[in-house]
């Protein structure tokens, strides 16, 4: 055989991979993600191609083709390389022009430290990758913003060893002399009373879950069951998943977030953001519960002996994406790895922040674990299902 002219031509070039573009191994290739696109390409064994960091000749590539298969013809290596180059430039995957600039994770509050020498600080919550430690001059404020995230009588279990915790920050919630509380974080936002501050509270919260950067964050909640079980359900917004997840607490589930779990790259741990969930006066009604709320429910509601699982909490036994739809009858599919990895990536907040470290972890997640897409009209028997195993 001998090599066209266009592969000769393209032999000549150097090739490198896009910027915004990450690469993992996948069911015995490679899958990329596209951040600037938003798009997910499966790709064949060539797919390795796409993870060049350094500027390389294609003929490079060809020759280290013909050094790894001696049966191979040359023009063949020829052929195979350049028509990968060729589908992976068409795809943006290689030699895109447009750049790209990885997102800083939020800082923390840019006061000087001797500002605050003689304020008070409360506890320290995990939230994904980073430890969120608030601090005020009033401190009669801080045992109520702990409390929001670790409510009694709740008991907070710890992980030992590694915790996720990558990097630590402070909030500083300064009480102002008309009453009203100014918040630094990597903005500053006034209030005008308490109430509007733990209103909003989770606002800026859920933002450093969502921007963590040394790992993937997915927008699911997460519980483990009596038996031991940790089941992860991502959704997106309207899914239902944090009113399944307050189901699954009420019924008697260990509590680990109903916003945003981390998935650590080596080991797939789930790690916790615990606050309060976010259920409507439906969605309490639902669920038993009394009267109205401001849009967020204690978990201590829910079962007052409710367990609080912080840190690196283990490796998921099953993912479950539900979905809430009234009137349907209850339907549990298993996807397939490729099915399931893109559910999970439409459900991952930061690829854009964490690159092929979060990438990796993903589509090793839907290799290894078992991965469902779940259709309910009823949360409370839909939990009762998942609480005896019923994927």
């Amino acid at each position: 055989m001998t090599a066209g002219i266009g592969h000769d031509r393209r032999l000549g070039e150097i090739i490198s991979t896009s910027q915004g573009v990450f690469v993992a191994p996948f069911d015995g290739g490679w899958v990329a993600y596209d951040v600037i696109a938003e798009m997910t390409h499966v790709l064949g064994p060539l797919g390795v191609i796409a993870t060049i960091d350094e500027p390389t000749p294609v003929s490079e590539l060809v020759e280290e083709l013909v050094a790894n298969s001696p049966e191979m013809d040359r023009a063949d290596a020829i052929e195979t390389i350049t028509t990968a180059v060729d589908e992976l430039v068409n795809l943006q995957l290689l030699n895109r022009d447009e750049p790209f600039e990885a997102l800083a994770p939020w800082a923390g509050s840019p006061r000087p430290a001797d500002e605050t020498l003689s304020w008070a600080r409360g506890r320290t919550h995990q939230v994904a990758d980073v430890a969120i430690t608030f601090r005020s001059n009033e401190p009669s404020l801080l045992p109520k913003i702990d409390a929001c995230f670790q409510p009694n009588p709740a008991v907070l279990v710890s992980a030992e060893g590694d915790r996720g915790l990558r990097r630590e920050v402070f909030i500083d919630a300064e009480v102002m002399s008309n009453g009203g509380i100014r918040l630094d974080a990597r903005d500053r936002w006034d209030f005008t009373n308490e109430q509007g501050f733990f209103q909003q509270i989770l606002d800026f919260t859920n933002e450093y879950a969502a921007r963590a950067n040394s790992y993937a964050t997915l927008h699911a909640g997460a519980v483990r069951t009596p038996d031991g079980r940790l089941l992860v359900l991502p959704g997106q917004i309207d899914s239902g998943k944090s009113t399944l997840t307050a189901a699954l607490v009420a019924a008697g589930c260990d509590y680990v977030s109903d916003e945003t779990v981390g998935l650590l790259a080596d080991s797939l741990a789930v790690t916790s953001y615990l606050k309060p969930i976010a259920l409507s006066d439906e969605s309490r009604e639902v669920l038993g519960l009394n009267g109205q709320s401001n849009g967020t429910t204690l978990v201590s509601e829910l079962r007052d002996d409710v367990v609080l699982l912080e840190g690196a909490i283990g490796t998921p036994a099953e993912i479950v994406l539900p979905r809430f739809a009234p009137g349907a009858e209850l339907r549990i599919e298993r996807l397939s790895p490729l099915a399931a990895l893109k559910e999970l990536l439409a459900n991952t907040h930061n690829l854009g922040r964490c690159g092929s470290v979060g990438l990796e972890a993903v589509a090793k997640a839907v290799e290894t674990i078992p991965v469902f897409k779940l259709v309910h009209a009823d949360a409370v028997s839909t939990a009762d299902v998942l609480m005896v195993g019923g994927t």
